[in-house]
């Protein structure tokens, strides 16, 4: 029999606009899983910004805990029950998405649907109405711990991702969440077939993800009038010069700056969306930079704030659900101040 039960923050509630649901691996004792949940609750109240929309009640926190999946030694680095392995040279959770699928197929969480189990909810998550992310989470396991992003490749598939309780874990969530709400990845990849964006491809960009820019056209300064976020930089008829890594375009960008931005700075960064060219970022570095599940861009050894723009960007997706209760429009218009 596996316990399923609702965590408060800030409230209970069926119609959030965000619900993250934990699902306990390994950890045996079911307080130290719900401390660990206790855990991810403060650090969330304490990240910019949600530390400013505590009192908006978007989120339900909801946990899984089945006693199969919780008597198992981790040490063993192999759980068969969800196909779960710990791969230590890449640091990364492995898991068999079909086994966890066929476990996932008998929870029924009411305060999220009464009329769907866990596994169709999760496949018919949408920019467009509540969003529901998936955590399998592990216990610590000391040396850096591990991790993984597991992407939707189809219909059939859905979106989760997995962390042991390492570090600064809660940023794998965090930046998971901020993902659902529409932010697009900002690293970038090393491949010939990423130097640059079919212009189709581009042109989604621009359209899904406020924190992406795509232009068809090589340049060394974009106007800030055609940019999303021009209107930010209080700098009226200014042209933004791009910045280049010198590793481009040949080569991912990988570097970790000391400073990740200039607070409310907005730049130009060449490289997003797994490209190296033609898309563009408004910060060096953001937590939608950093990758889950690659070392070369640690989610979890230090805080890693998010840029100002998508900040901005998730504070209005709250703060406007909020006040009409529902999700308005995914359309970008700008800072909100800090409350």
């Amino acid at each position: 029999m596996q316990s399923v039960k609702l965590f408060q923050w800030p409230f209970k509630s069926k119609d959030a606009l965000f619900h993250v649901i934990f699902y306990a691996t390994a950890f045996k004792d079911i307080k130290v899983f719900y401390n660990q949940i206790h855990f991810f609750s403060k650090s969330l109240s304490k990240y910019f910004p949600f530390n400013t929309l505590s009192y908006i009640k978007f989120l339900s926190i909801h946990t899984v805990f089945d006693p199969v999946n919780n008597s198992t030694n981790l040490n063993t680095t192999n759980i068969p029950n969800i196909g779960l392995t710990l791969n230590q040279p890449t640091e990364r959770i492995e898991i068999n998405a079909n086994s966890l699928s066929s476990k996932l197929e008998s929870i029924k969480i009411n305060n999220i649907s009464s009329e769907h189990n866990l596994i169709q909810v999760l496949k018919r998550n949408s920019l467009y109405s509540n969003r529901c992310l998936l955590v399998v989470l592990l216990p610590p396991q000391g040396d850096g711990g591990y991790e993984n992003e597991f992407q939707k490749t189809s219909d059939d598939d859905f979106y989760f991702v997995a962390t042991t309780c390492d570090g600064h874990w809660e940023q794998v969530i965090i930046r998971a969440m901020c993902k659902l709400m529409g932010l697009g990845d900002e690293y970038e990849n090393t491949g010939q077939e990423y130097e640059k964006p079919e212009r189709y491809i581009g042109k989604l960009f621009n359209h899904f993800h406020p924190n992406l820019l795509y232009s068809d056209t090589p340049n060394s300064s974009i106007p800030a009038a055609d940019t999303k976020w021009g209107h930010l930089s209080n700098k009226i008829g200014f042209d933004f010069p791009i910045r280049r890594a010198p590793s481009h375009p040949g080569q991912a960008d990988l570097s970790i700056p000391t400073h990740n931005f200039l607070p409310n700075n907005i730049e130009l960064w060449e490289g997003g969306g797994g490209y190296r060219t033609h898309i563009y970022r408004s910060a060096h570095d953001c937590l939608m930079r950093r990758q889950i599940g690659n070392k070369n861009l640690p989610v979890r050894e230090a805080v890693v704030p998010l840029c100002p723009v998508c900040a901005a960007y998730v504070q209005q997706q709250i703060l406007a659900w909020g006040q009409e209760n529902r999700v308005r429009s995914l359309e970008f218009r700008g800072f909100i101040q800090q409350l």
